[in-house]
């Protein structure tokens, strides 16, 4: 019998710091025993996070993890599975709307901007009651400028990405 999946934490992917893959990482992906082995790299919302006016290439070389995991997948005959738990907004020609709950919602006032909508049922759970306004429209942002956003209700946040790799043997 398998193993159940295993999932590791950035924090948890490279050993001392380094870009090199972690040996429990490693024997993990090259073994067998599991047949779903994942990785939480986080490398876009750590770099959206910022406000820095540098812009990657988001290629294997930048994102050195995951190089060194589809490296090691490749290695162990395994299929990738890319994907996030959401999509991002990037800052581009963005206005402010003001929000006391932070950058993703602010409290239903019963008055959303252009810009807006009313999201409301039982998943929506705040202090504030089961009603919150987010934004529709990317040019949309809660809080202080950075390089993207979580955008709410737009469609770059609600679509997420997913890509499936595989060699050919």
């Amino acid at each position: 019998p398998q193993s159940p999946p295993l999932l590791f934490h950035k924090g948890d992917l490279t050993e001392g710091g380094g870009s090199d893959l972690a040996t429990a990482v490693r024997q993990a992906i090259k073994s067998g025993e599991r047949r779903v082995v994942g990785a939480v790299i986080n490398a876009v919302d750590d770099y959206l996070s910022r406000a820095d006016q540098v812009r990657p290439r988001w290629t294997g070389e930048y994102v050195q993890t995951l190089d060194a995991l589809l490296h090691i997948a490749r290695e162990a005959g395994r299929v990738v599975v890319i994907t996030s738990d959401h999509g991002h907004v990037l800052d581009v020609e963005t206005s402010l709307e003001r929000s006391e709950q932070g950058d993703r919602w602010r409290a239903d006032d019963g008055a959303p901007s252009r810009s807006e909508v009313v999201l409301a049922g039982p998943r929506v759970m705040t202090a504030t009651g089961p009603r919150i306004i987010v934004p529709w429209s990317e040019r949309t942002r809660y809080g202080n400028r950075k390089n993207g956003y979580h955008g709410g209700a737009t469609p770059q946040e609600v679509v997420v990405p997913l890509a499936v790799l595989a060699c050919p043997e």
